[in-house]
């Protein structure tokens, strides 16, 4: 959850892409402050005292990756009902209770966070003032 807004430069999507804002020619138009936030965070991990993963596999590092750029990618609000739609499909199945499957797993993973993200509204005017 912490990666998710990483250096966030304060101006969302829409505003990058319809303004040709280097990051969002860098990411090609697409989920730009997400592809930001997980590319700054894994860059900052190239330095020895930043990465936490060292302890990992490659194979346990590699699916860490994916696994949070998978989630962070899904806080893109252009993917909301996409995400939600596939939330709806995914429980029509049995199968989706056990989360045997780690694309089901995944899925969870992704609302959840992108719930997080969406929620500061519901807080209390003081504290989403602040935040």
């Amino acid at each position: 959850a912490a990666i998710h807004d990483f250096q966030p430069p304060g101006l969302n999507n829409v505003f990058h892409v319809r303004t040709g804002r280097p990051l969002a020619i860098l990411y090609n138009d697409r989920a730009v402050l997400e592809n930001h936030h997980v590319s700054a965070v894994f860059s900052m991990m190239q330095h020895d005292n930043c990465n936490f993963l060292q302890s990992l596999s490659d194979e346990q590092r590699q699916i860490f990756r994916q696994c949070v750029i998978g989630a962070v990618l899904s806080t893109d609000m252009a993917q909301h009902f996409k995400e939600i739609g596939l939330l709806k499909s995914k429980l029509q199945t049995h199968e989706f209770s056990t989360f045997a499957l780690s694309e089901d797993r995944q899925v969870v993973l992704n609302l959840a966070l992108h719930a997080a993200d969406v929620s500061n509204p519901t807080r209390t005017l003081p504290v989403y003032l602040k935040w």
